[in-house]
């Protein structure tokens, strides 16, 4: 079974672009390595594919926390200079937000203080 779950923040805006009939989304993630003394992150490749993909670009931004569930694809492909490498993405399978809205600089205190007090017509 090749399942993974991952929780971190953004690094990059997801990137969408449509390809045929779908559309592809692309980011990175960086996770912090738990019990870690060193404050160590991973950083990840993230792929989401039609209307997760949509989602992700729509809603999700660089910053923005987020909890994957989804596998690990293994690429592999020569560059341009003729050596073979391998790289690892993750596939979306299910994402959803690791954190609250964010939220503007205005306030939403409706609680009211003595001073605030105001004599009412009825």
């Amino acid at each position: 079974m090749n399942k993974l779950i991952l929780t971190g923040n953004l690094t990059r805006a997801p990137e969408l672009k449509q390809y045929q009939n779908t559309s592809v989304a692309k980011f990175g993630i960086a996770v912090n390595r738990p019990f870690s003394k060193n404050d160590e992150v991973d950083f990840f490749n993230i792929t989401a594919f039609g209307k997760t993909a949509e989602f992700c670009a729509k809603y999700f931004d660089k910053g923005r926390r987020a909890i994957i569930e989804g596998r690990i694809q293994t690429n592999n492909y020569t560059d341009k200079d003729g050596v073979k490498r391998t790289s690892y993405d993750v596939i979306v399978e299910n994402i959803e937000f690791g954190d609250s809205k964010k939220k503007d600089n205005s306030t939403d205190d409706y609680s009211t203080s003595k001073d605030d007090e105001v004599d009412l017509p009825f």
